[in-house]
């Protein structure tokens, strides 16, 4: 008699993805692999006895997290991480759905950043990948049907990103019609905690739009965060959290474009 097939468990799913991911993250900069385990380490030191359960997704949130910095300098997804761990309010909000939705979130994103291979297979298969990404990202947070709008307000209209938007829009229709997702409500109440949690953020963008707006606007990454993260504050009731990380990680690539300056596509 044929057994029934049981599903991995979570935790073993969980932690199976944050090895891939940091050994990734490990073969394009060591200095990264430094970071993250020293962050491991801090987390593991500051968890309670007993919290175990909100701690493995916070083992897959780091590692993605590090994929929103820019692939030549990937160690200053440290400095996302530390903005948005450095908002209280953030903290209490992390339930481990929260960690997992900021983790599918962060990899979408960073797949939407990265154009990927060039090649006609290996470029279906990247922009399948992408699409696959922001559907999962839609069953945790309702950020996510916003990622083709600026995509496509973004990057430049071709085959890939035509693909890319069609796709996912079809794939979110047949999510909402079968009753997973929810489309977000506009909430234009902004906790006053957002504000103040996100002085820096909005110091650096700003900065960086007084100095050169139009060179800021040519770094296309930089820009599909600022456009992503605004068309997140009408939504925000509940999303908090992913608008802090949105708006971090742009805020730090605004800064590598000052301190290192880079070409971005």
């Amino acid at each position: 008699m044929l057994e029934v097939f049981n599903p991995l468990p979570p935790h073993v799913i969980i932690t199976s993805v944050a090895i891939i991911l940091t050994i990734v993250l490990s073969l394009e900069s060591r200095e990264t692999l430094y970071l993250l385990i020293m962050s491991f380490l801090v987390l593991l030191i500051a968890t309670n006895e007993g919290q175990a359960e909100k701690l493995l997704p916070l083992l897959v949130l780091m590692p993605s997290i590090f994929f929103l910095a820019p692939k030549f300098s990937r160690e200053l997804g440290f400095l996302i991480l530390g903005l948005l761990l450095a908002v209280p309010a953030v903290r209490e909000l992390l339930t481990p759905q929260k960690a997992l939705a900021l983790s599918s979130l962060s990899l979408a994103i960073s797949v939407l950043l990265s154009h990927g291979p060039s090649g006609r297979v290996t470029g279906a298969l990247w922009t399948t990948l992408g699409v696959v990404l922001t559907l999962i990202t839609s069953l945790f947070t309702p950020v996510a049907p916003l990622l083709p709008l600026s995509y496509l307000l973004t990057f430049p209209r071709n085959k890939r990103s035509y693909a890319y938007v069609i796709l996912t829009m079809g794939g979110l229709a047949i999510l909402f019609r079968a009753g997973p997702i929810t489309l977000p409500r506009p909430e234009l109440e902004v906790p006053s905690w957002l504000i103040t949690g996100t002085v820096l953020q909005m110091a650096v963008i700003g900065y960086s739009f007084v100095e050169g707006w139009r060179s800021l606007i040519r770094k296309k990454q930089t820009t599909f965060l600022i456009i992503l993260a605004t068309l997140t504050l009408p939504f925000i009731r509940g999303n908090e959290p992913e608008f802090v990380l949105i708006f971090s990680a742009a805020a730090v690539r605004a800064l590598v474009s000052f301190v290192i300056p880079h070409e971005e596509t």
